[in-house]
């Protein structure tokens, strides 16, 4: 029994539904993450689809091999002769529920464990950095993750990529919708974490390293401490989410996690649905894919009426939403709330402070301080 359509118009709208929760849901952590790294500390991330990827591939190669030593199929061949072992690995795995979902939590672990030590290793060698170099550096480390993915073969197939041990094989017809409700619950965990983090005193200590580094430092904050826990834990979700995405597809290609689906993207969403804010990002994410899939639906009506092809329209579509609300609401749909009465006036203070500092400011109050008899006094 398959899952039920309810065709409106032509169109299935149960399908859609389903497809437009799975991205929703999928993206959601990875969003949140990237909110918390960008919006509350202030790390501008520019290489999430390095973990991601990387979180997909040694997930995808680890449940293979697992798979093939607990089973005795094909020990030492699920890369190179991966077609046949997976197809008899996931045959077992259909009638074997318990080793399953064992399966998928351990590669999931893997996966948390990857993207912890590629988290610690960049933000270790890179963040000390401006935030210009910073993003640079990132956007560096995906670019090369998906070369060396996509031309070594050992690791998840290269190019060609692999068939996966799928470890919702055993809900059969509805295994579409078992991996569904296994992205949602993995994005509400990643919401109540990360508003239980930002909520709490470390949220309010990221916000000052964010707003004035060097007076949170002043308070003695180890502001390159703080930034490599924020990269970790945003590293850690961000590379489950990438294993998750790759159960639920049922395959792995290494060097398709590209920085356009798996990056920008994700900015999109955190900037439409307001930095800072994890609802807002949770709207922007909704938003972001309703209208995507609306598009979607509909972009092959424009063929013949618009100068280019029409696969082009999400990215310009991205581009306009980005632009309006950047012009309409520059805060996002859902602006950052104040967790303190006095925080808004403590920021309204630091901003007086620091145009003070500036070179004007600077000049004035060496010229007020400065005692009788220096230079900046004129001559009698």
């Amino acid at each position: 029994m398959a899952v039920p359509s309810f065709y409106f118009g032509g169109i299935d709208l149960i399908g859609i539904a389903l497809i437009l929760c799975t991205y929703i849901a999928l993206y959601i952590p990875l969003a949140l993450s990237l909110n918390f790294e960008l919006g509350f500390t202030g790390i501008p991330n520019f290489g999430k689809a390095l973990f991601v990827g990387a979180g997909a591939s040694f997930a995808g190669a680890f449940s293979g091999y697992l798979s093939t030593l607990y089973l005795g199929i094909g020990i030492g061949k699920f890369i190179t002769n991966n077609q046949s072992v997976a197809g008899q690995v996931n045959g077992v795995l259909a009638h074997d529920v318990g080793f399953s979902i064992v399966l998928l939590l351990l590669s999931l672990g893997v996966a948390a464990v990857v993207g912890l030590a590629f988290g610690l290793v960049i933000s270790g060698v890179a963040i000390r950095l401006k935030e210009v170099y910073l993003a640079m550096i990132f956007f560096a480390f995906a670019q090369f993750f998906q070369l060396f993915a996509q031309n070594y073969a050992p690791l998840a197939g290269g190019t060609l990529g692999i068939q996966v041990a799928d470890p919702f094989a055993w809900a059969g017809d509805y295994r579409f919708v078992a991996a569904v409700v296994v992205l949602v619950i993995f994005a509400a965990l990643s919401f109540v974490l990360f508003q239980k983090l930002t909520s709490s005193p470390l949220g309010r200590t990221l916000r000052a390293v964010r707003d004035n580094e060097f007076a949170a430092e002043a308070y003695g904050r180890n502001i390159s401490i703080l930034r490599m826990k924020v990269v970790a834990i945003a590293s850690i979700v961000s590379a489950m989410t990438g294993a998750l995405y790759i159960f639920y597809s049922a395959d792995v290609i290494g060097g398709s996690f590209d920085n356009t689906l798996w990056t920008f993207w994700p900015w999109v969403m955190v900037i439409v649905g307001g930095a800072a804010n994890n609802w807002g990002t949770v709207v922007g994410s909704a938003v972001f894919w309703t209208l995507l899939e609306a598009l979607d639906i509909g972009k092959f009506s424009f063929s013949g009426i618009i100068p280019f092809q029409v696969i082009w329209l999400e990215y310009i579509l991205n581009g306009v939403l980005l632009v309006v609300i950047l012009r309409v609401k520059p805060g996002g749909l859902i602006r950052e709330k104040v967790t303190h009465p006095l925080e808004e006036e403590t920021r309204k203070i630091a901003k007086r402070f620091l145009d003070a500092k500036g070179p004007k400011g600077a000049d004035s109050q060496s010229k007020e301080e400065a005692p009788v008899g220096t230079e900046t006094d004129p001559a009698p």
